[in-house]
């Protein structure tokens, strides 16, 4: 993986040079294809046929003798014998399907090229079993693009100024962020020293009101998924897998799921209960900026050496889908979606 602080091809405003980020980039305008999706939690999916929406695109979800399907039409259609399938399931109406870490997840693209291995790793999950608690998992939905979501997350910083009252403020006596990708994925790594704990987490289980604290995001670009893990130290984790399903250009479905089962009991039973304040705060700002996020303008996207992790997917995502463009899907030699991330969490497996 490339580590850096800054990316080099990334100009400051004021040179006058172009950026190779903005010469391609156009959220929400391209389907990403050849992933997996995690679609729906598996609890909701039953015998009795539910409807989800991929890059516009509607998807049946049921279990038939237990097993999950997924389809481009109804049940009751594709039994008729009246509907043909597309591209996406070869023709047959129903694409791959796997069920792992409670989730199913459908194949969105060649279903020749569906391999399990290309799920992507979530080391804090149990790869099956029994679901986590009921309040650890739920969905919220973002009005905007999956691609600006992702930005959003990238920028583990601005958790101290949108989410203070419950992250903390930007009070700390020491700040490094590190940026790595590849050609499939972007991480964001951020240590803190001595940060501010606000009362509320004190309350949830955070014995002192400074704590070092490390946050990862880790984002796959094809996918929307987005793996995420902070811990205070002293005080608690929060495993957080945050998958952002594109529905469209301008709705993202977030089914997330917190394993939140090694801290105090006030915290495991309250803390996941904050994605419901969170979200729509992140909503609250990104909403708006969604239609110029996506506006084809004059002037070129431009950054700072500030925006590093942002950069670097715009970047990253630009190149992915330029290849895609000219007909290459495969995965480059750099890119395993699978491979075990536990030592970039800094976090324990539980299967």
């Amino acid at each position: 993986m490339e580590t850096a602080i800054a990316d080099p091809q990334v100009q400051d405003t004021r040179s006058g040079k172009s950026s190779i980020v903005g010469q391609e980039w156009r959220p929400g305008n391209y389907d990403l294809r050849d992933t997996w999706i995690p679609v729906a939690h598996s609890p909701h999916v039953t015998g009795k046929p539910i409807r989800r929406m991929v890059h516009s695109h509607p998807v049946f979800l049921w279990r038939d003798g237990g097993r999950p399907l997924a389809a481009e039409f109804h049940p009751d259609a594709l039994g008729s014998g009246q509907c043909r399938g597309g591209e996406l399931t070869g023709g047959s109406g129903y694409f791959p399907v796997h069920e792992r870490y409670n989730y199913v997840w459908m194949w969105y693209g060649n279903p020749d090229n569906a391999h399990e291995a290309l799920i992507p790793d979530v080391p804090y999950l149990p790869r099956a079993g029994k679901p986590l608690p009921r309040n650890m998992w739920g969905q919220i939905y973002f009005n905007c693009s999956y691609e600006l979501v992702q930005e959003n997350l990238l920028d583990l910083v601005h958790a101290d100024y949108l989410h203070s009252d419950i992250i903390g403020d930007e009070e700390n006596d020491d700040d490094r962020v590190y940026v790595e990708s590849d050609s499939e994925t972007v991480t964001m790594i951020r240590e803190v020293s001595n940060k501010t704990i606000p009362p509320l987490l004190r309350f949830l289980g955070v014995p002192a009101k400074k704590a070092d604290y490390r946050a990862v995001a880790h984002v796959h670009l094809r996918s929307g998924v987005v793996v995420l893990y902070g811990k205070f130290m002293p005080g608690f984790a929060q495993p957080l897998f945050h998958p952002l399903v594109p529905e469209s250009r301008y709705v993202s479905r977030n089914n997330f799921t917190f394993n939140i089962t090694g801290a105090s009991p006030i915290a495991r039973h309250g803390f996941p209960l904050l994605s419901y304040v969170i979200g729509p705060q992140d909503d609250f700002m990104m909403k708006p900026q969604n239609p110029k996020y996506q506006a084809r303008g004059e002037r070129r996207d431009v950054s700072s050496r500030f925006d590093a992790a942002d950069s670097r997917y715009r970047m990253v995502m630009a190149k992915l889908i330029q290849r895609q463009k000219e007909g290459d899907y495969s995965y480059l030699s750099d890119a395993d979606p699978g491979q075990d991330i536990a030592g970039l969490l800094d976090c324990p497996r539980v299967d």
